[in-house]
């Protein structure tokens, strides 16, 4: 199996929850004729309910087309299908006009493909009144060992940092924080709980092997976090604004 057919039948692909998308939007005054870009949408639980939620147009986008039928069924379940519009793209060229969007969803994305590089590449996207919103984990200690940071590393374009390190980051892509907000860790928890049940029953049911490598990839992952990661990461959203 490959990660898509894991996580296809999961609400989301990454840790996250609607409570934590809703805390770093507070600030922005989303009105109905605004357009919101969700990128790595995965199977679609964040696009459903923001465009549910906020009654906005909202362009859910994946670079696997797979997930796109998903969220269109999830999206006529959630009864938002009409503001709904699938895109399967690469995160890095993205085929959307300049200045397109009240706001830019990455959530997880930059992990792919780097900070910096994601917010050079979509600094372009928002409105001059817009914003693009990242999340990203760090290290609450720069100084933390291997096992630490390696087994999340292995999915990220490069190595994590620190606060410090990433608010360096932003200002040199010419971005001001408007707003900061942590994913609380019994949610970050309650993903790696989930995968763990969901990898479970995959293998009692008979669907997947139990020396599949993607499926202990998986379960590595949240053994890791429970048993080494918990509390010496942070996952963080930020709330951008360019600075021209």
């Amino acid at each position: 199996m490959d990660r898509f057919e894991f996580f296809s039948e999961m609400p989301k692909s990454e840790a996250g929850a609607a409570t934590f998308t809703s805390a770093y939007l507070t600030p922005v005054p989303i009105k109905k004729a605004d357009k919101i870009l969700d990128l790595a949408c995965g199977p679609g639980d964040r696009a459903v309910w923001i465009a549910r939620s906020r009654g906005c147009p909202v362009f859910a986008c994946d670079k696997d087309e797979r997930y796109l039928p998903i969220v269109k069924k999830r999206a006529e379940a959630g009864g938002s299908a009409q503001w709904i519009t699938t895109v399967c793209s690469d995160y890095l060229s993205l085929p959307f006009d300049d200045k397109s969007f009240k706001v830019v969803m990455a959530e997880n994305v930059a992990m792919e493909t780097g900070l910096l590089r994601g917010l050079e590449a979509w600094r372009r996207l928002p409105r001059d009144d817009g914003y693009l919103s990242i999340s990203y984990p760090g290290l609450v200690n720069k100084a933390a060992p291997a096992e630490v940071r390696e087994p999340l590393e292995k999915r990220m374009a490069e190595p994590m940092g620190t606060m410090g390190d990433y608010q360096n980051t932003i200002r040199a892509a010419k971005f001001e924080i408007v707003h900061q907000y942590p994913l609380a860790t019994n949610i970050w928890d309650r993903f790696y709980l989930d995968n763990m049940r969901h990898a479970w029953a995959l293998v009692k049911n008979g669907r997947v092997e139990e020396n599949d490598t993607v499926l202990n990839d998986i379960l590595s992952e949240a053994k890791w976090f429970h048993n080494v990661a918990r509390g010496r990461l942070f996952y963080h959203a930020f709330l951008l604004k360019r600075v021209d």
